[in-house]
């Protein structure tokens, strides 16, 4: 995988911060605003709008080329995200020689109003509005039922993702301790979210792993995410 961030507060997905494992950097911050009876928005931000990823999360990337990406239906300047290039640029600390991979979000929040959209540094890039069911994505928002459906047989606990139309599917599972996102198309895994099995009676709690591919970076990392959240929230009630 070409991102690996660790969740900083134990297994409490919906309030924490997201850090990179080769730097401890905060990349995106998770919060969210509750009622005294339940959930009403749970925010993702990116803490970096400009963030470029070092040598050593760029390893497996193949020979420099250039490309760059939108979200669907935005346009720079109106809360897109657009992925600025791969090349041999140096890397964050001044290594030189590698690959770089650079994302800028353009300025706007997805979502007006709520105390974790207005409250400290960062670009909001995601939301989900548990009471209606829905997930924005860089100011899209689309109905939880038109973007997930389940797969046929009564045993087959998989849930299918899809963005819209020119995006992948992702088959989502949960399965060896961990959520994992597999290309449809591919069949090639392109997410994964270690959870701990159970917290250590004593010592310290291994926190939740977040793992995605280039693949995902560049076209559906917040998506991802935000699915991510979204089950194992689901998954933890359940338990």
């Amino acid at each position: 995988m070409d991102m690996e961030a660790i969740f900083d507060n134990k297994t409490d997905v919906l309030n924490a911060k997201l850090h990179t494992t080769h730097d401890n950097s905060v990349i995106y911050a998770v919060s969210t605003d509750q009622t005294m009876w339940t959930r009403t928005l749970t925010y993702v931000k990116d803490m970096n709008p400009a963030l470029s990823l070092s040598p050593s999360h760029s390893s497996s990337l193949p020979p420099p080329s250039y490309h760059s990406y939108a979200a669907p239906g935005l346009s720079p300047g109106v809360g897109g995200l657009e992925v600025i290039g791969i090349n041999g640029a140096a890397g964050v600390g001044g290594g030189g020689g590698g690959a770089v991979m650079s994302r800028r979000v353009y300025g706007g929040s997805c979502m007006a109003g709520g105390s974790g959209a207005s409250a400290g540094p960062g670009v909001v890039v995601g939301v989900i509005n548990w009471a209606q069911k829905t997930f924005e994505v860089h100011g899209q928002r689309r109905a939880i039922k038109d973007i997930r459906r389940k797969a046929k047989g009564l045993r087959n606990k998989s849930r299918y993702w899809k963005w819209g139309e020119g995006r992948e599917e992702f088959d989502v599972v949960y399965r060896d301790g961990g959520w994992e996102a597999a290309c449809t198309s591919t069949g090639a895994v392109e997410g994964k979210l270690s959870v701990p099995y159970r917290p250590h009676l004593f010592g310290k709690t291994k926190p939740i792993v977040l793992e995605l591919s280039r693949t995902a970076l560049k076209h559906d990392e917040v998506f991802l995410i935000l699915i991510f959240i979204y089950c194992e929230v689901k998954r933890q009630e359940k338990t």
